[in-house]
């Protein structure tokens, strides 16, 4: 039993046995762990710009945001990586193999006219559809994928162009709802703390606060600061949303993979 400490700083039980997976699953499974890690540090970092509004914490994210896609886009590639060594190379010809030999990361494509167009990923249809069609589930052109484009753009960008930028803009109010249409009681500021309301009544938080409603930080001055990613022009993700929850969603990818060849264990909710 591990213990895995997510990006709000929450420590939770990790019952991840690595010891049940091949190894390049292990691998895959520490380089994902390490992305988690990073994510908390972002987090922290976050809290501290809140408080004193130094910009240069906001390049640091940045940086940081390049060693979190990246760890994550190595956990998927070897994976992608050993399953193909182990399960794709001894059913293919000499020059197929050849075609295999700089082709191995976990493949992917923004459409699926790109993705189908791969020379790898027609290799693989015609020698092991099923992993072709395990792969084809994720892609970042079908709806509730676009986090794997997302993650993948991010490490191309960090890799091959420049430092990701993380943005913090501020609001002094906002104006939510709730899931069934309900507007969301916006917390009050009081000094050094935030006041927030439930149904046990007022609760006071030493401010800077992060209040997960409005994935938002309450800082000392009485504002709200989120931190967003700029990806492509007018649209941005949440950083502590991204960090949050894409590691899971690549741990899933792995044994998802692994799964077609061996009964080991997935995430839990998938």
């Amino acid at each position: 039993m591990q213990k895995c400490v997510l990006s709000k700083g929450v420590i939770v039980e990790n019952d991840i046995d690595k010891s049940l997976y091949p190894e390049h699953i292990q691998e895959s499974i520490l380089k994902a762990e390490r992305a988690i890690a990073i994510g908390s540090e972002i987090f922290q970092i976050c809290l501290e710009h809140a408080k004193s509004d130094d910009q240069e914490l906001l390049l640091k994210c940045g940086s940081l945001l390049g060693d979190f896609v990246n760890n994550l886009r190595s956990s998927l590639n070897y994976t992608m990586r050993g399953i193909i060594n182990r399960e794709v190379i001894p059913k293919l010809s000499s020059s197929k193999k050849n075609k295999f030999e700089r082709k191995m990361d976990f493949p992917w494509s923004i459409s699926e006219k790109k993705f189908e167009s791969k020379q790898s990923i027609k290799i693989l249809r015609e020698v092991d559809e099923p992993l072709f069609k395990r792969i084809r589930r994720f892609q970042p052109y079908i709806p509730g994928n676009e986090w794997l484009g997302q993650l993948m753009k991010l490490s191309n960008k960090d890799k091959h162009v420049v430092l990701n930028k993380v943005q913090s803009p501020t609001a002094s109010t906002f104006l939510a709802f709730l899931p069934d249409g309900t507007q969301l009681k916006e917390p009050w500021f009081t000094g050094e703390h935030l006041v927030i309301f439930s149904e046990e009544g007022p609760k006071k938080a030493k401010l800077p606060y992060y209040y997960e409603p409005l994935n938002a930080f309450a800082t000392p001055r009485h504002t709200w600061s989120l931190y967003i990613i700029p990806v492509e022009e007018r649209y941005s993700l949440d950083l502590v949303k991204f960090t949050q929850t894409t590691p899971l969603k690549v741990v899933y990818i792995l044994a998802a993979l692994e799964a077609l060849y061996e009964s080991f264990p997935t995430v839990p909710g998938k």
